[in-house]
Order: structure tokens, then C-alpha cells, then sequence
């Protein structure tokens, strides 16, 4: 049986936690590019839950235009970066191209994807224009991925933006509810930072709006209200014992793991209830 050591330092927790597919190099993007059909009317872009234009951010990155290919990314998908590395491509994109009627690897979209726009997050370059003030404000309440795309939409159409956000950091789930061997919180801050530089959206952090009361008072103070909460908590089995210490959910483990990194107390013996992908 394998054996592991217990994470003891930040090191070796991020060593223990390191992506499974690390960023592509610029060697690597572009031999992977390369391989790409271009195929018209793409099996992958139907694939995709928001339609990005694969092809031709594929094309776009082997021809050196990777700006070019972040903005073609952004424009389908806001938190496009973070997509890139946690969607599960395999029975999306990545599983319906064409290769694997070939029996040839098929091409890594969502690394290029991550490629691509990692590049020009880390440049800070502006791609996104804000539109011309129309003096109109909008309340969103949560910061998750649906919340920061509205704000990012709506703010390239004039709008003013406020996001309330119940914790103390933003994207919902990405930051929360997902395994830090996926993604890490420096990553999806990092992308979120830069939209928010250059779209300029307000986020008000431990700004929980739960009552009647509060959503009154938004209608009152905003022309229009978004509500992304996202899907709380975890699912209960409704099983007697269910609510004593040491049971918990799984997204609410996840979350306790990325805020406490390897000061995480577990015990010795633990019952996982479950046999999917976060099991």
C-alpha cells in the first residue's frame, strides 16, 4: 500500500497539491497547435458548453498571436483561464474532437486554453473596453463565476457594478468547492484581479444579503438586482447522526483544505461516503 507523509509546511502541501497537467511552455503550445485540423464547423466548439471559437484561438496561438487568442477566449467565457484548467474536457472538447476516431491523442484544448490566456494575465495587457457610462447601477449578489460574468458583461455596456459577496474571497465554488490539485486560489485570484483592474467592478466582501429586508433596500438603491448564489451547501443523506462533529460535507471539507492548507486537522481513520470524482 502506498504510504504518504503529512504535509507539514506550505511546500510540501503545494509539492502534495501540484497541478496534474502543468502550464504549457512556448515550445509545447506550439507543437500542440500545430497538430490542430481547424475543422470547420467543430465538434469540440459544439462541445463546449459556452461555444468558444476553438479553431480559431488554436490557429491564433500558432500563429503567435496569443493575445489575440485570450480575447477570442474572454469573449465566449470570463473566467476563461480558470475553465481552462478545471473543466473537464475529456467529455467535452477534448472528447469530441476528431483525432479520437483516429486512434490519434487528441488535441489538449483546455491547456492551450490555459496557455493562452495565463499569458496575458500575467502581462496585465488591456483587451476588454469599458462601454460609455448609461448612469445605471446593478447590484449582484455573489461573486461566483455567474456573478463576476455579469459583472464583466455589464460593465462593457456602461453599467455600474457592485457585487455582494457573503465571503472573503470571490468565484464561488473555484475557490471553495474545488481540490487545490486542480486549481489553486493564486491562480483564480490572479484572474479575477485582472478583470477586475480593467473593468473596474466593485466587490463588497462579508456582505451576506439573505433577508427580505436587504433585497427591499437593494431594488431601492439599484436600477436592477442579479442573484448568483450559487447551490449552498452540501446535499444530506437525512441519516440519524448526520449533524454530530467529524461528519461533513464534501464541499465544506474541500473549502476547510483551501483555507487551511496543511494546518488541516484530520484523523487517523476516516469513512468516505461516495466513489465520484470528489470522493
Amino acid at each position: 500500500m502506498a504510504q504518504y507523509k503529512r504535509p507539514t509546511s506550505e511546500a510540501e502541501f503545494k509539492k502534495n497539491f501540484k497541478q496534474k497537467k502543468p502550464l504549457m511552455n512556448d515550445t509545447e503550445a506550439y507543437y500542440e497547435s500545430s497538430r490542430c485540423l481547424f475543422c470547420y464547423d467543430a465538434p469540440c466548439v459544439q462541445a463546449c458548453p459556452t461555444h468558444i471559437d476553438i479553431p480559431l484561438f488554436i490557429k491564433q496561438i500558432h500563429t503567435n498571436n496569443v493575445t489575440g487568442a485570450s480575447k477570442t477566449i474572454f469573449d465566449s467565457n470570463w473566467m476563461g483561464n480558470a475553465c481552462g484548467i478545471v473543466c473537464p474536457t475529456g467529455v467535452l472538447c477534448v472528447g469530441a474532437c476528431v483525432y479520437n476516431h483516429q486512434d490519434v491523442p487528441p488535441i489538449q484544448i483546455g491547456r492551450l486554453q490555459n496557455y493562452a490566456t495565463n499569458k496575458v494575465i500575467d502581462s496585465g495587457k488591456e483587451i476588454f473596453e469599458v462601454g460609455e457610462s448609461n448612469n445605471k447601477k446593478i447590484a449582484i449578489v455573489g461573486a461566483g463565476p455567474a456573478g463576476i460574468a455579469c459583472a464583466c458583461e455589464l460593465r462593457t455596456l456602461g453599467y455600474e457594478v457592485d457585487i455582494y459577496e457573503a465571503k472573503d474571497k470571490p468565484t464561488g465554488l473555484t475557490v471553495h468547492g474545488i481540490a487545490p490539485y486542480k486549481i489553486t486560489n493564486e491562480e483564480v485570484l490572479k484572474e479575477v484581479e485582472y478583470l477586475q483592474n480593467q473593468l473596474g467592478f466593485n466587490i463588497k466582501y462579508h456582505s451576506t444579503i439573505n433577508t427580505k429586508e436587504q433585497l427591499m433596500q437593494l431594488e431601492k438603491d439599484y436600477d436592477a438586482i442579479f442573484l448568483g448564489v450559487g447551490l449552498g451547501k452540501t446535499a444530506t443523506l437525512q441519516l440519524e447522526g448526520e449533524d454530530k462533529k467529524g461528519v461533513i460535507g464534501a464541499v465544506e471539507f474541500i473549502e476547510e483544505l483551501r483555507m487551511k492548507k496543511h494546518k488541516l486537522i484530520v484523523p487517523k481513520k476516516v469513512v468516505v461516503i461516495g466513489g465520484g470524482n470528489t470522493a
